[in-house]
């Protein structure tokens, strides 16, 4: 066998070789395609529109899957989809692993989007889409959908513009505008004619005169001689394309001067006030007013007329006014003016026209005080009834009014009354003097008990209160003084009480500060004032109790008092809070009942000598102990209920509290 023939038949065995191995891996290929195929499923995905559909692409974003034209193969889920079109939003899909054959999937149009801008740029334009407004400025910017569409530009400064535009979906339009500026005209004259025209810089001729204009804000500036220069600012616009101008130049300014006496008025210019007198621009070839006013003088006034640059110096000199004042009051008083005696009256005198203080005083009365301006034109009168300082206290003071600790006080006006009771009288004691009394100082007194809140503003209370509006109780007598005088301070009176160390050393009659009511006026409260007679208890002259009539010693308290009243319910088995019930006749809440009171007056025995009649009297001189006013809740005896009841003690108690009551006025007025 040749050489060639050996070559040839090994050849042959090489490719029987290799077809025999293709055929085997073609086999294998076969089953591993064919053998997975047993577990794949299927899904279709149904899209729309159909524009879309046609050229919709599905990739697989997720998951163990592959995707073929409209169809998706996988194994196991689940799996992401993207579905992509042109012109169209993208849109995601999830399929779980048990999710059906078929699947529909709609697209959303991709908006397309408009640009457009002006040459040259104008930020003036505005930007509208089928007649509505979109934007201000030199360009536009939208998202829209596809369709068509008008746009219109409009320019204060440029013509406008109407375009239809044509928009794709998921495309970009882009458009470029050039303006054509709007033509105009200004027309320009002038009084004096003749002025020479600048326009934005540039001369522009003389007035009158006529320039053609692009649209635009321009600047006018016109001189003449002697004429003061004049800028002006004119807009060309769509909907104003003439504009005419007709100015009045005026005349260049002259220059006023003052010389003032005296000095320290006031300096008019054509109504108007000048404060720099030195020199003043005003206009020139016109008539100017000038007036000045000083207190005390009367008013000059001149005219006067400039040329053009003319400079000028007035002299304005004011001759004193003198008015007469006549001045009298009843009774004479001395007229102080300004600080300085003048003598007293009846008092004629000639002032300067200014502003005057007035007082006329005499001893014993309120000054009286008036601001008085004399004329020249006529004669000033002051003819005044002087008060006293009761006359003047009792006019501006008022009946009621609350101090600085929220203590309602009220006034009352006193007279004369029989203190104390008869030795025939029920329930009467001996120790219950009768006394003729004069209360001739007005005082206000304090419509409410004390509070405990009100007294722990003061001192802090111990045990700690469990109702600030119970009235204080446990309080000494010393203890209720030296809150007296912590709240005459606070009120900005003159404290009643001379204390020292703890200690009481005396009372100062005079003063107007808050102090405890004198048992004679606490009696006259309760038993004669706003009454048409004096009477035996508070509510009046019957011994049966009217109902609400106070806290008192009511069935409740059965048991825990020596005497308490039958058929009485006061709804309070013990203290109560003051003004739980309502007002007697004078206005005054609790003066029988919840606690009784303190007084100014040390208690005493001794009897009144004769029946002469005291004028205010504040008590005894000397005593050990003071005097206790009024019923409390445990006050169930004829004996106590009554207002002439008094009682003397040493220490506080638990149903002992305080109210208080202060003067007018300090000083004895001579004259009341």
């Amino acid at each position: 066998m040749s050489k060639f023939d050996i070559d040839l038949e090994r050849a042959r065995k090489r490719q029987t070789r290799l077809y025999l191995l293709l055929g085997v891996g073609g086999i294998l290929l076969a089953l591993g395609i064919a053998v997975p195929l047993f577990f794949v499923s299927a899904t279709v995905v149904e899209i729309s529109p159909k524009q879309a559909s046609r050229i919709a692409e599905l990739r697989v974003t997720r998951g163990p899957a592959l995707a073929f034209g409209n169809k998706v193969y996988s194994i196991a889920g689940p799996i992401g989809l993207e579905i992509t079109a042109n012109g169209y939003l993208p849109a995601q899909l999830e399929i779980s692993g048990d999710a059906a054959n078929f699947v529909e999937v709609r697209l959303s149009e991709a908006p397309g989007r408009l640009t457009a801008a002006t040459v040259p740029a104008s930020e003036t334009t505005n930007w509208y889409l089928n007649g509505k407004f979109a934007s201000f400025g030199s360009s536009l910017s939208v998202e829209l959908r596809s369709g068509e569409y008008e746009l219109t530009l409009d320019n204060r400064f440029y013509e406008k513009e109407v375009l239809k535009v044509g928009i794709r979906k998921g495309q970009t339009t882009d458009l470029k505008f050039d303006l054509t500026p709007i033509e105009g005209l200004l027309k320009l004259r002038s009084t004096p004619s003749g002025a020479r025209v600048t326009l934005n810089g540039k001369p522009m001729g003389s007035t009158p005169n006529q320039l053609e204009l692009a649209g635009g804000i321009y600047s006018i500036e016109l001189s003449h001689p002697d004429r003061k220069n004049l800028s002006d600012k004119i807009e060309i616009t769509s909907s104003r394309r003439i504009v005419e101008r007709a100015y009045k130049l005026l005349f260049e300014d002259a220059f006023v001067s003052f010389r003032l006496e005296p000095a320290g008025g006031l300096l008019l210019l054509d109504g108007q006030r000048l404060d720099h007198v030195e020199r003043a621009r005003v206009d020139a070839l016109k008539t100017h007013t000038v007036t000045y006013l000083k207190d005390g003088y009367f008013a000059e006034t001149q005219k006067f007329h400039l040329a053009p640059f003319e400079e000028k110096r007035l002299a304005l000199r004011l001759r004193k006014e003198l008015g007469r004042v006549e001045i009298s009051s009843r009774p004479s008083g001395l007229v102080s003016i300004n600080g300085k005696e003048l003598g007293r009256t009846p008092l004629s005198i000639e002032l300067p026209a200014i502003n005057h203080d007035v007082v006329i005083s005499k001893a014993g009365y309120r000054p009286y005080k008036q601001k008085l301006l004399p004329s020249s034109k006529t004669v000033k009168r002051i003819d005044v009834k002087l008060q006293t300082e009761l006359q003047a206290r009792l006019a501006e003071n008022p009946e009621t009014y609350k101090n600085s600790l929220g203590l309602t006080m009220r006034l009352f006006h006193p007279g004369e009354f029989t203190m104390g009771a008869r030795r025939s009288e029920k329930g009467q004691r001996a120790n219950e003097f009768q006394r003729r009394v004069r209360l001739s100082k007005p005082f206000y007194v304090s419509v409410y008990e004390v509070t405990v809140g009100q007294f722990s503003r003061f001192r802090p209370v111990k045990p700690a209160p469990g109702n600030a509006q119970h009235p204080i109780t446990n309080v000494s007598w010393l203890d209720a003084v030296q809150f007296c005088n912590w709240l005459s301070r606070k009120d900005g009176l003159e404290p009643v009480y001379r204390l020292r160390g703890g200690r009481y050393l005396g009372v100062n009659r005079e003063a107007d500060g808050i102090r405890l009511p004198t048992e004679a006026e606490w009696e006259w409260l309760a038993r004669k004032a706003g009454r048409k007679k004096t009477s035996r208890f508070t509510w009046g002259d019957q011994y049966i109790i009217p109902p609400s009539s106070g806290n008192l010693a009511d069935e409740s308290t059965k048991g825990t008092v020596d005497l308490y009243i039958p058929n009485y319910d006061d709804g309070y088995p013990r203290i109560a809070p003051v003004g739980s019930f309502g007002p007697d006749q004078a206005g005054l809440f609790d003066m029988s009942g919840n606690v009784s009171e303190w007084v100014h007056d040390l208690y005493s025995l001794v009897p009144p000598t004769g029946r002469q009649l005291e004028l205010d009297p504040f008590g005894a001189s000397f005593g050990d102990s003071h005097v206790v006013k009024g019923s409390n809740w445990r006050s169930g005896s004829l004996t106590e209920l009554r207002a002439a009841f008094r009682d003397g003690l040493k220490a506080g108690r638990d149903d002992l509290g305080f109210r208080v009551v202060r003067y007018l006025y300090g000083k004895n007025d001579a004259t009341n």
